[in-house]
């Protein structure tokens, strides 16, 4: 499913202005979608719902659902990693 281009959303004016704090949702709506800027597709797209904090009750968009998730390591890559580690914990 494709979502509209929408209009990039406006800057805010002033020096050293943040934008305003991210919109957080009800608790039942956990593990939803919902629809909002992206920084790294730079339009609007589809996000997880995620918990704020734990045993708490209101969510806040988690990541983007349409660039895909972090590529995991391959088994050779973790394999060279932890005898790296291992190497620094007991030289």
């Amino acid at each position: 499913m494709q979502l509209p281009k929408l209009p990039v959303p406006a800057l805010f004016p002033g020096k050293n202005r943040a934008p305003p704090m991210s919109e957080h949702y009800p608790e039942n709506a956990i593990g939803q979608d919902c629809v909002t800027w992206c920084q790294v597709c730079k339009r609007f797209t589809r996000h997880r719902l995620d918990r704020v904090a734990v045993a708490s009750h209101a969510a806040k968009a988690g990541p983007c659902l349409e660039h895909g998730a972090r590529v995991e390591l391959t088994k050779a890559q973790t394999k060279r990693r932890e005898s790296q580690r291992q190497k620094e914990l007991f030289p």
